[in-house]
């Protein structure tokens, strides 16, 4: 359905007065507009402001030409802007983050220019100097909204994932210090162990694996029966997934599982081919998330079987080239006929 909604970022600036946010947001809402969203601050003696406000066609438009006239009025200096809701990004996720340290001239865009080097957007900054209590040193207090891929994970210095803790710490005096966190990488997730399914799911015709973690990020292969770990030599317990199955095929899957969950429905498979040539085999995947109960955090665990259908989709094959080639008999035949009529 189309947003009937006008949005308009109206920015203002002047000599800070106690009541002329109060002013200016009355102005906004008697010419019918709603506030979305809004940044207000004081810099120096001076008052900041940027609002995101909403309404119909009329009413945005009506407050847009009204701005010069309100400026006057309330002795500040106002612009606007016209602009679209702000769309989801489902694939990342909002992380906040805070730093405290020493002022420093190149701080902030060092700080900015790392994110953008690691794929990550900075959505949100604000950034305030203020004065150690103790010793008066300048100290500068950022905060940050940052949106992360889901597809970033710790990894090791030969690109391969890894499980890893992250520890903060502080070095230097209270309220001067650096934050710091450090990453640990855990050897114990590479311990080597045999993987075993218990009862009758370890002699299964078709292939079961579980699967801790995000299955297109850091899954890890912690269980799986006879068949799967021949299929896609899964031997190893907590096997990164990604070195059994292709990263195309688990982002795939990851997608059916978010479809199944929105729309519901029966699982569709994926199809996943090992090997090449004529030692090739191909898999259909379904995954099925483990349920946990409600408010439960933890590692997500996720089911994955597999059933081998190279001879269905060789059948399928075959038969597509049967009735291609009957479709071209039938038609040499007509052409036959059609020529021997001509004949006579």
């Amino acid at each position: 359905m189309q947003d009937i909604h006008k949005y308009l970022i109206v920015n203002a600036l002047g000599a800070w007065r106690d009541n002329l946010s109060a002013r200016l947001m009355q102005e906004i809402r008697e010419r019918g507009c709603e506030i979305l969203d809004s940044r207000i601050g004081m810099l120096g003696d001076a008052m900041t402001a940027q609002l995101m406000v909403s309404g119909n066609w009329s009413s945005v438009g009506k407050l847009e030409t009204a701005l010069p006239a309100i400026g006057d009025k309330l002795e500040v200096y106002l612009s606007g802007l016209r602009t679209r809701d702000r769309s989801e990004r489902p694939d990342t996720r909002p992380y906040a983050v805070e730093i405290n340290a020493p002022q420093q001239p190149d701080l902030l865009p060092a700080l900015v220019a790392f994110f953008n080097n690691q794929d990550t957007v900075v959505a949100e900054l604000v950034c305030q100097d203020y004065s150690a209590g103790q010793t008066g040193a300048r100290m500068v207090n950022i905060q940050m909204v940052v949106l992360v891929p889901i597809t970033a994970q710790p990894r090791r210095r030969n690109a391969e994932p890894a499980e890893a803790t992250f520890s903060a710490f502080r070095r230097g005096g209270i309220g001067e210090g650096f934050a710091c966190v450090e990453m640990n990488i855990d050897e114990s997730a590479d311990e080597v162990e045999d993987v075993a399914l218990s009862g009758d799911m370890s002699e299964s015709p078709f292939g079961v694996a579980i699967v801790e973690g995000e299955i297109n990020r850091d899954g890890r292969i912690v269980e799986a029966n006879k068949a799967f770990a021949e299929a896609f030599g899964a031997q190893k317990k907590n096997a990164p997934l990604v070195k059994s199955v292709a990263q195309t095929t688990l982002e795939e899957l990851a997608e059916e599982i978010r479809r199944k969950t929105r729309a519901g429905g029966a699982p569709k498979p994926i199809e996943a081919t090992v090997g090449t040539g004529a030692a090739s085999r191909t898999y259909a995947l379904f995954a099925r998330p483990v349920r946990r109960k409600r408010g439960s955090y933890g590692v997500r665990r996720t089911l994955l079987y597999s059933v081998d259908v190279t001879d269905r989709k060789q059948m399928e094959e075959e038969y597509a080239q049967d009735q291609k080639l009957r479709g071209i008999g039938e038609l040499a035949s007509k052409v036959a006929h059609d020529f021997n009529n001509y004949l006579q």
